[in-house]
């Protein structure tokens, strides 16, 4: 399943090789994430941001976005939103790669996490305690990502 969802990927990582953004752990998250939440369910997760801010608001700030998976909090944090509240112009910039990159790129460094080299420490910074599953996920990833430098 792994090398499916990397070929199926293929095309957004070397546009964003393309455009200089190279780091091979933040490539690997973004595979990782997107592989964990297909493109239906990121569409889905626009939806559930709609509907918290009509029924649920304090819970918007927490929802995951994008191929990268960025809580929406962070995306006002980092200053691309300029609020929690939906729109479809956001809505639309959570399918932007290069902009899931950037967030990516800001949060692990807020993290200090990408110069310790350690695929451990970066996926424990993005994603709290993690398992096994989402370990072998993520170097599976990130393996590829260096082997085709």
């Amino acid at each position: 399943m792994y090398k499916v969802h990397y070929q199926k990927m293929k095309s957004l990582i070397t546009l964003l090789q393309n455009e200089n953004r190279k780091d091979p752990y933040v490539l690997a998250v973004i595979l990782t994430e997107s592989y964990f939440r297909n493109q239906i369910t990121m569409f889905c997760e626009i939806l559930y941001w709609y509907y918290c801010y009509f029924f649920y608001s304090e819970r918007m700030k927490k929802i995951s976005i994008g191929f990268a998976q960025v809580q929406i909090e962070h995306w006002v944090t980092f200053g691309y939103f300029n609020s929690v509240y939906p729109s479809v112009k956001k809505a639309a910039m959570v399918f932007d790669p290069v902009l899931n990159y950037e967030i990516c790129n800001k949060y692990l460094a807020s993290k200090e996490v990408l110069s310790k080299n350690s695929l451990r420490n970066v996926g424990e910074a993005y994603r709290g305690k993690i398992g096994l599953h989402y370990m072998d996920t993520i170097t599976y990833f990130y393996n590829e990502v260096i082997s085709k430098k």
